[in-house]
């Protein structure tokens, strides 16, 4: 076949294999597990109980595991919760202890948290981050306990709440009976928070009076914490810039090759 007409017959599905690539690395966007160190509490590290004490704390459950627990009584007259974190492969971070007292308008509140999920990665301006959590209560919960910040998640950024539930950009699906489900937040990071370190916690009782809505004595377990993130649309345009060189180029070589007079 003379080989000016196989450049030519081509060159048409090169040109639409470029254009291929490109429309579909920039529409492309999936996210990137973030991994989260012990999100399954399952390590003997983070093992332990903190709480149950009248005023205030704020410790490491475990030995030397990446968790932290705090917890207050409001005003000394309600014991703070106990955090318990178990290990191994049913192993959960629990909230126990919860108390409301009508006729004060006090309860008392707890978060567990990790201000640094992981060392190597911090927060990127414009990706978009999705938090989500599995819980089990005793008691049924819907999703007011959200938005009213009696129950939920939030990320942070050196060690300052920067989303939460508590806000629009959070969904909850609860399974049958109310009383186990999944919880998520997404978060777009803007610039203020670029190159800081990424922070998790689960808290209950953040929003005062409404927890009375759960009741009281009722305890709230969560596992499987995963962290994902999604980079930005100009990120995409770059790979998509990269495969449109490998593209051109690779049809310019093509086109050498079929011209050379050793082809002819």
């Amino acid at each position: 076949m003379n080989t000016h007409k196989l450049s030519r017959l081509t060159a048409g599905p090169l040109w639409l294999l470029l254009v291929v690539l490109v429309l579909f690395s920039a529409g492309k966007a999936s996210a990137v597990a973030i991994p989260v160190a012990n999100g399954d509490f399952s390590l003997s590290a983070d093992a332990g109980s903190q709480g149950a004490v009248l005023g205030s704390y704020d410790a490491l459950v475990g030995t030397s595991g990446p968790w932290r627990a705090s917890g207050i009584g409001a005003v000394t007259l309600l014991l703070a919760p106990t955090v318990t974190i178990g290990s191994g492969p049913t192993g959960n971070a629990t909230i126990s202890g919860l108390l409301y007292v009508n006729i004060l308008g006090l309860s008392n509140s707890a978060t567990i948290y990790n201000n640094n999920v992981n060392a190597s990665t911090t927060f990127v301006t414009g990706q978009t981050y999705t938090l989500t959590v599995d819980f089990t209560t005793t008691l049924a919960i819907d999703a007011n306990l959200l938005t009213s910040g009696n129950f939920g998640i939030s990320l942070r950024s050196n060690g300052t709440d920067v989303a939460s539930t508590q806000g629009v950009s959070s969904t909850i699906s609860v399974l049958a009976g109310n009383k186990s489900g999944t919880v998520s937040l997404s978060y777009t990071a803007p610039a203020g928070v670029n190159g800081t370190s990424i922070g998790i916690s689960l808290f209950v009782g953040k929003g005062s009076t409404s927890l009375a809505n759960i009741g009281a004595l009722g305890d709230i377990s969560f596992d499987n914490v995963t962290l994902s993130a999604i980079p930005e649309p100009s990120t995409w345009a770059i790979w998509a810039s990269i495969l449109a060189f490998v593209a051109v180029s690779g049809q310019r070589f093509f086109r050498r090759r079929t011209a050379s007079p050793r082809n002819l």
